[in-house]
């Protein structure tokens, strides 16, 4: 017997070595390589890749930075804000020097805008604007936000009606404070305007004038606890106190932009959270955001060091080109991010702020961006009064062209441009993806699933995955149904013998007790205390055989079920977690249960632990089993099924806890609560020990070095 349980721990510390090496990622893949500036994107679904910025291919290749001294007759005192025209002309507002400066399509100077005139000839300044807009008509819209007003004109600076201002309307609060930021205009030419401090979403105007109301308002997100808390403060504060309480209000928008289908695309800068998602919206007509990206960062997903402070994600702005590809930059941290209609991130670069600017392609402050027809990007840099132009290169054409058709559904000419892509960046999660799909048009259901599962496409792994399954069932049916046939066969052979001959498989005792302990555990528990059965050998291997499945469930799972987190995956942890969980289990409730007139031994205490995770063990075994046949829509019934094991696996140790020890149910949970709370101050007392041990092997390391080199 003792050499037996010597064999089997020098066994499982075997296993423990082998299995505590970490799982390293597949498909993803760091690359290194010269770029002027940093140049980068994030994979979903990887957890690895959840916050790490992996070395992208860029897309943008910086074209040229235009200074005030690259021009003739022009002097920008400030760059303000930025709109181009269906000529791709360029115009930028001088908010200092009330002035629309205007560029050809090659970003040469033409004219400069400066006081709009009306037709009776009163001069309109507008120092102190903060925002422009040019329709496809080549209507100019000015924000002239100092002066509380939104004016248009013409190209040649002829006042177009009257000045918009702030409308009489009972939708407008009395204290509402009229400062127009930023303005866009549709192809209807419906006006919508932000105001500075509005969190009632956009001002909306008819193409007459008149106001509409307001549009796409961000709306707050209110939490259980928070409701509560708020309940709670009606309840018990008079309405004088509950009146001066601080409200919650929604986030105002940073910037908003119309695309060619007049969608309203918003942006929201920086809330009181530190990494943002869901900061860019695209809303229908009646205001819903049909982006659906709630859960997307648009731009940096973690902070910047500076100082000796942390500076976090900011987006400032954005726009969008004919193919709805939405290009933001990042006040913060200077960055350019660009993102598909589905919100998947293609590339981020530039950067700079603050002192980081000095570099050409990078922005000390960046202060707007604008797209041509060309996808060229145009940025301010209102502190270095200059703006950058970034145009498109064969890579990012490419990447476009493979985009767009994919989404057109022309797969076979997208085929080829994705496996270009890939060719050239190998880092880029949509390339994989977008050859999923085109495989899985196509029939070639193998790939489809290939490229998904490197690129983390579960949706088209699961489409491709259904057509494979029925083709594996369709030519195994004959065997699959001999199989059945054959267990069947089996039981009820089993079941005959069993009752007329007294067939008895498993003869040992223990063993025995073990295969009753699901169904019937308090029968077995009671034996456990009464008559003294039960192994403690057997308890380590079931703790011995739940490490091995709960590894197993984490690195063999099907793709569709597999965590994310398998990635950095170190078995070691689960040993902790089911061993050691189990043993401190143990200890703890035995020394509480001693104390409060428990009759558990602490023999039978580990006894009933392990014998209580075999529901577990049957649930990671089907679980590895039936998540490499079953889809992502079946899901429900497998999570049921680990669900019940779970419930049951409580049942049992709850039950076998109250047999040993002779508890009723309400001394069980006390002496349970107790013996939690013990468990974490063994684990808090570790966690010490353990940083205190580190500190003095530093401690020791030093002396010895300062030692031998004295």
């Amino acid at each position: 017997m003792k050499n037996r349980f010597v064999r089997f721990i020098s066994v499982l510390l075997a296993l423990c070595i082998v299995l505590s090496i970490p799982a390293s990622a597949t498909g993803f893949i760091k690359e290194t390589g010269d770029v002027p500036y940093d140049t980068f994107t994030y994979w979903d679904g990887a957890n690895v890749a959840s916050t790490y910025a992996v070395r992208a291919t860029g897309m943008f290749d910086y074209y040229d930075v235009f200074f005030n001294e690259d021009f003739e007759g022009v002097n920008i005192a400030s760059y303000t804000d930025v709109a181009v025209d269906k000529n791709d002309n360029v115009y930028i507002l001088d908010s200092v020097s009330s002035a629309v400066h205007v560029f050809d399509k090659d970003y040469n100077f033409v004219k400069t805008i400066g006081k709009l005139v009306a037709n009776d000839g009163t001069e309109y300044d507008y120092a102190g604007a903060q925002g422009i807009y040019v329709s496809a008509k080549g209507i100019i819209y000015i924000c002239d936000t100092d002066h509380k007003r939104v004016l248009i004109s013409d190209y040649d600076g002829k006042l177009q009606g009257e000045p918009l201002l702030l409308p009489k309307s009972n939708l407008i609060p009395d204290d509402f404070d009229y400062k127009p930021e930023k303005i866009t205009v549709d192809s209807s030419d419906y006006i919508y305007v932000l105001s500075d401090g509005s969190f009632y979403g956009a001002i909306l105007y008819s193409p007459s004038g008149e106001f509409l109301g307001f549009f796409g308002a961000n709306t707050v997100k209110t939490t259980l606890l928070s409701g509560i808390v708020s309940l709670w403060n009606r309840l018990t504060m008079t309405d004088e106190i509950y009146a001066q309480q601080i409200r919650k209000l929604p986030f105002q928008f940073t910037d908003l932009y119309v695309d060619e289908q007049d969608f309203v695309y918003t942006a929201t800068g920086r809330t009181e959270k530190n990494i943002e998602k869901g900061q860019v919206k695209r809303l229908s007509p009646g205001g819903i955001d049909i982006l659906k990206a709630e859960g997307v960062t648009f731009g940096l997903r973690k902070s910047i060091p500076l100082r000796n402070d942390y500076r976090y994600p900011d987006v400032a702005g954005l726009a969008v080109n004919s193919d709805n590809f939405i290009f933001t930059y990042d006040s913060s941290s200077g960055y350019i991010s660009v993102f598909d209609d589905d919100s998947k991130m293609l590339n981020t670069f530039a950067g700079g702020s603050a002192n980081a600017g000095d570099q050409d392609g990078t922005f000390m402050m960046a202060s707007a961006i604008e797209v041509n027809s060309n996808s060229d990007i145009i940025v301010l840099d209102s502190v270095k009064k200059c703006f950058t132009v970034f145009k498109l290169n064969n890579h990012g054409k490419t990447l476009f062209d493979a985009s767009v058709l994919t989404r057109n559904g022309d797969y076979e000419a997208a085929r080829p441009l994705w496996l270009e892509v890939i060719k050239n960046d190998r880092n880029c999660q949509v390339a994989y993806s977008g050859l999923a799909r085109t495989y899985y048009a196509e029939g070639d259901y193998d790939n489809a699933m290939k490229y998904a599962q490197i690129g983390y496409d579960y949706h088209t792994y699961s489409l491709a995955f259904e057509f494979v399954r029925r083709d594996i069932i369709e030519e195994k049916i004959y065997l699959f149904a001999a199989i059945i046939l054959v267990v069947v066969v089996a039981i009820a052979v089993y079941m005959y013998f069993k009752k007329k001959k007294n067939l008895v498989i498993i003869k040992n005792r223990d063993l025995q007790l073990l295969s009753r302990s699901v169904l019937h555990p308090g029968e077995v528990f009671t034996e456990i205390k009464e008559k003294k059965r039960g192994s403690v050998l057997i308890g380590l291997i079931l703790i011995a055989i739940y490490y091995v499945t709960a590894t197993l469930k984490e690195t063999a799972s099907g793709f569709l079920f597999k965590s994310p987190s398998n990635t950095s995956f170190n078995s070691l942890l689960v040993l902790l977690q089911s061993l050691g969980l189990v043993v401190l289990w143990t200890i703890c409730n035995w020394a509480i249960c001693t104390l409060q007139d428990g009759k558990g031994k602490l023999r039978e205490i580990f006894i009933v632990a392990s014998y209580s995770i075999v529901p577990l063990i049957i649930s990671n075994i089907v679980y590895i089993i039936a998540s490499n046949a079953i889809l992502e829509s079946e899901a429900a019934f497998l999570e049921i099924f680990v669900t019940v094991m779970t419930l049951l696996t409580a049942f049992m140790l709850i039950m076998g806890t109250m047999i040993i020890h002779d508890y009723t149910f309400g001394k069980f949970v006390g002496t349970t609560i107790m013996s939690v709370l013990g468990i974490l101050i063994v684990i808090f007392l570790a966690i010490v020990i353990v940083i205190l041990v580190q500190q003095l092997i530093l401690f020791l390391g030093t002396v010895y070095r300062e030692f031998m080199y004295r």
